[in-house]
């Protein structure tokens, strides 16, 4: 038998051919979901690095870096969230239905400036301050994205709209940690070579 998408209530839900879509609508898909695999291609860096590259650098004890450096980032998370809460109302308000794609693209950029930062900390403890705006950046972003995943494309083909997406977003997010790694060993001469 051949399944159907239902409502809530039990009405079919209609499903629409997915190549349409995608030659109208491709680039503003491509571009959303390929600004998410940009962060989450920093999140993978910074999550299975930045660690390893502080213990190495500041010669750290890894249990305490560990603790330290989760309470930085749940910090900043919480910064970001609040963040999130506080912007949307605005952000409405300024730019209608675009609102999401814009504060994402901001936070994105935002985010870069801890990022960069990182390689002239001097200090454990200004890692850890950079941990936790990095985050707040990084998760106002990613706390608008479920209400932009909802307008991406309409119910009849926005399953398969995300799945697409999800695909590019884990896809370009998993190369980073290897890329990393790579880059890394060919500055092995310097000391911050993994920072």
């Amino acid at each position: 038998t051949k399944r159907q998408a239902v409502t809530p209530t039990g009405a079919a839900v209609p499903i629409a051919p997915f190549w349409p879509y995608a030659k109208e609508h491709g680039l503003v898909a491509l571009g959303t979901f390929g600004t998410m695999a940009l962060l989450a291609f920093g999140l993978q860096a910074i999550a299975n690095w930045l660690p390893v590259a502080l213990i190495r650098t500041f010669n750290a004890e890894a249990g305490s870096l560990g603790v330290n450096f989760g309470l930085s980032f749940t910090a900043g998370a919480a910064v970001g969230l609040i963040a999130a809460n506080l912007i949307t109302p605005y952000a409405r308000k300024v730019a209608g239905t675009a609102f999401v794609l814009r504060a994402v693209s901001i936070a994105a950029i935002a985010a870069i400036l801890p990022t960069v930062l990182f390689g002239l900390a001097t200090a454990l403890w200004q890692a850890y301050v950079l941990v936790g705006c990095w985050a707040a950046c990084f998760v106002t972003g990613v706390a608008l994205m479920p209400g932009m995943m909802q307008d991406v494309a309409s119910s009849a083909v926005r399953a398969r709209v995300i799945a697409a997406g999800t695909v590019l977003f884990l896809g370009v997010g998993y190369l980073s940690p290897p890329l990393v790694g790579f880059i890394s060993d060919q500055m092995h001469g310097s000391a911050k070579g993994l920072m």
